[in-house]
């Protein structure tokens, strides 16, 4: 599977705009990735990558620890999102694909799959209750809500509180975990739009309150009715003590910087991005 990487100098875009270079890339395989996300898999202190998507499932890549990587016989998971925790406290790495979970065996194989919703399309881990097992957050690409399921510390979930996003009409794109206003609590982030293939873009912010309980509250990204936020990254771009939130715009080729108060957000940085074919150097 060929892994693709996007990386996107966004504290230097803030500050002076210093040009990013990278070394040449190793190809990790054939085919497609809709997500990824790393974590050690195996225990051995490198991290290692698993990738998921729609048509192929889950593949697992094992670190070396010299930028190379052992690639697994794929799992018949499939989804388009992915996310890593240790869902059963037994000091193993679990992933949560979709609406299934996979227990880690400690040696980057994993157990037969736990489903846990049947429509979960976008899935992130938090603790949304605050009792110190991982839970998970999941919606649906046109789903107007976001559901939470409630770790036991087992590898099981209860369905948690539901929680109905600013608009009906959205299409969500992307969702991240981050505590945005200090208190404590998991927060979520969604990319959210009008309409799948373009529309008004947002940015859903859902504040952690109790027992899996969110309040919502919508950040338009600009007065463009043909934007197609796709991805989210949160940091402190700007060193305040505050979590900021980066937005890629796909359609309009431009990342959105949102500074962060630590009860709301500024203004957008509006990053545009021209993408460009770069000769990388071949190795001797």
């Amino acid at each position: 599977m060929k892994l693709y990487v996007l990386a996107l100098g966004l504290a230097a875009v803030l500050t002076a705009q210093t040009p990013v270079s990278f070394l040449e890339g190793r190809n990790g395989g054939n085919g497609s990735a809709a997500a990824t996300v790393v974590a050690d898999l195996n225990n051995d202190g490198v991290p290692d990558v698993a990738t998921v998507d729609p048509n192929n499932g889950v593949t697992i890549f094992l670190g070396n620890g010299d930028g190379s990587f052992r690639q697994l016989p794929p799992i018949g998971v499939v989804g388009s999102s992915i996310a890593a925790a240790d869902f059963n406290q037994d000091g193993n790495i679990d992933l949560a694909v979709a609406g299934s979970v996979l227990l880690g065996n400690g040696d980057g194989s994993f157990q037969s799959p736990i489903v846990f919703d049947n429509s979960a399309v976008l899935v992130v881990t938090g603790d949304f209750n605050g009792d110190g097992i991982p839970d998970i957050a999941a919606t649906s690409t046109f789903a107007a809500t976001v559901q939470t399921f409630l770790g036991d510390g087992t590898g099981s979930f209860v369905a948690g509180p539901v929680t109905t996003i600013s608009t009906s009409t959205l299409a969500l794109n992307s969702m991240i975990v981050a505590d945005f206003d200090s208190d404590g609590q998991d927060d979520l982030a969604l990319a959210a739009t009008t309409n799948f293939y373009g529309g008004t873009g947002y940015l859903e912010v859902l504040r952690g309150a109790s027992q899996g309980n969110f309040s919502v509250s919508q950040v338009a990204l600009g007065s463009s009715t043909f934007s197609r936020p796709s991805a989210l990254a949160a940091a402190d771009f700007n060193g305040d003590g505050h979590l900021d939130v980066a937005v890629a715009d796909w359609y309009l080729n431009r990342v959105l910087i949102f500074l962060g108060t630590g009860g709301g957000f500024r203004t957008p940085i509006r990053v545009g991005v021209r993408p460009r074919q770069v000769r990388l150097p071949s190795r001797t």
